[in-house]
């Protein structure tokens, strides 16, 4: 009689091996679901370098030269009052006055 011990312990090799081979396979289609992948856009925070402050005052009058002299004064004292809490001049700008006519 043949002795087939041989023959057992490489088929024997063979089952441990392909039982290895499919547990990883499980393991690594299971582990498929954990993975998170993010398109988009990023953020970040970056500290202020410019800022912009609209400064509101209204005057009534029926005399455009008195509101011209009085706009002119309240944009000085403005001005002034950014100049001494250390505003440069080069970063004040002044907008256009709007005029409301309540006659019309």
């Amino acid at each position: 009689m043949k002795n087939w011990r041989i023959e057992a312990i490489i088929i024997a090799i063979g089952i441990i091996m392909l039982g290895v081979m499919i547990k990883n396979g499980i393991n690594d289609f299971r582990d498929k679901d954990r993975i998170v992948s993010v398109k988009g856009l990023a953020e970040m925070e970056v500290p202020a370098d410019k800022v912009i402050w609209p400064l509101v005052y209204k005057d009534i009058g029926n005399d455009p030269a008195v509101l011209y002299t009085n706009m002119v004064q309240k944009n000085k004292a403005v001005v002034q009052f950014l100049k001494n809490n250390g505003i440069a001049e080069d970063e004040i700008s002044i907008a256009p006055p709007a005029v409301i006519d309540m006659q019309a």
